[in-house]
């Protein structure tokens, strides 16, 4: 490997690999919340409100991540503007208070990982399913060790992600200087993303599949505590139940030609409707294990494949926008709905039959859903890989 190529790896690699770790010890926030007070409704309402913000906020980021003369510049401002605000955050106690701060950390949050995609997709077409597999490993390094380490209390858990960022911070200025392509030349707005019909019915497709989803990074957390497990047993589920993501990854780009993304998508459906559903009667560990394998095929149908298809399908000069606009489906529409609605599910009749409904949720989008994912896929069919 060359030397320049070597120095462009290492901190991107590096840089997954902290992040992920973050989003590892982050799957113990709902509990942390717990701990301080706060009922299922006021979770949901901390998960879903600063959503709201950043449903705001992530168009400016993606507009600026196709302006700003290096990416990085955008991965640097992000992630330690979250480091200041976690580390301040965790100091504080009572609803409003700690809602402001998660809303801070969420605008700041919320172009880190499609940037970051963008750089890597953007660098190397082929260096985004390695580093992706790192950010696995990174998930569950931070949590299972976090479970460990704060074992009896969760207190100092946001200080604890804070350093993450703010390492994460120091890293990004080390990563390669890929250009926003509008830099300089004609500026193209935002909206333009959303003009093109195909993508406008993947965003809401994964806007209605992914609320599932973050009703369960939300909340499932916090349904293992109220099963009566603690913080390392939490950690090792946790641990587990990605684990499947590091083979899946090592050949992900195969897997991506062997299907159109729109078969992919009716996958995920399926599969996570029957999983979602499992859970919600589950509540032994070697169940909620078995239940669990399938997990993978959340990041890989509703988040790695749709990055990659709009990597190849949008303008250059887009690319930044349209990741942007990916996470705005799934980490901003999404999280508004599935951690406000969900909190609101959980303290009227159980986090459990929260679960029982997603599954019904994602069986209703398979069957609605079928017939025009499949005349996109026979449309853009591929070639045997």
């Amino acid at each position: 490997m060359k030397t320049k190529a070597l120095r462009a790896y290492i901190p991107m690699y590096a840089f997954y690999i902290l992040y992920f770790i973050y989003l590892g010890t982050s799957s113990f926030q709902s509990r942390y919340f717990s701990e301080i007070g706060m009922t299922d409704s006021q979770i949901g309402l901390i998960s879903s409100i600063p959503a709201i913000a950043g449903l705001a906020a992530q168009p400016v980021w993606g507009t600026f991540s196709d302006r700003v003369q290096h990416k990085r510049t955008i991965l640097i401002l992000g992630s330690g503007a979250a480091g200041i605000a976690l580390i301040a955050t965790g100091f504080l106690s009572g609803f409003l208070p700690v809602l402001i701060g998660m809303t801070l950390i969420t605008v700041s949050l919320i172009c880190v990982i499609p940037t970051a995609n963008s750089i890597a997709m953007e660098y190397s077409s082929t260096l985004m399913g390695p580093l992706r597999m790192t950010g696995t490993i990174g998930y569950q390094i931070g949590a299972v060790a976090l479970g460990f380490v704060l074992t009896a209390s969760l207190r100092g858990l946001m200080q604890i992600m804070g350093v993450l960022m703010l390492l994460c911070a120091l890293l990004a200025r080390f990563e390669p200087p890929v250009k926003g392509h509008q830099f300089g030349r004609e500026k193209v707005s935002y909206i333009a993303v959303f003009r093109d019909k195909k993508i406008l019915f993947l965003l809401i497709t994964l806007l209605i599949c992914t609320t599932t989803t973050q009703y369960y990074n939300t909340f499932f957390v916090k349904m293992l505590g109220d099963l009566g497990f603690d913080n390392a047993t939490t950690g090792i589920i946790t641990f587990v139940s990605i684990f499947f993501e590091i083979p899946f990854l090592f050949f992900s780009h195969k897997l991506y030609k062997k299907a159109t993304l729109w078969t992919w998508l009716l996958i995920g459906m399926a599969v996570n409707a029957v999983r979602f559903a499992c859970l919600g009667f589950a509540e032994t560990l070697p169940l909620i294990l078995l239940i669990n394998i399938p997990t993978v095929t959340v990041m890989g149908c509703f988040e790695f494949f749709p990055a990659l298809y709009l990597n190849d399908a949008v303008d250059e000069k887009l690319k930044g926008s349209a990741q942007s606009a990916l996470n705005l489906s799934f980490a901003g529409g999404a999280k508004l709905l599935g951690s406000l609605l969900g909190g609101f599910l959980g303290d009227t009749y159980g986090l459990q039959t929260g679960f029982i409904c997603c599954g019904c949720i994602l069986a209703a989008a398979f069957l609605v859903l079928f017939v025009p994912c499949r005349r996109l896929a026979k449309a853009e069919k591929r070639p045997a890989a």
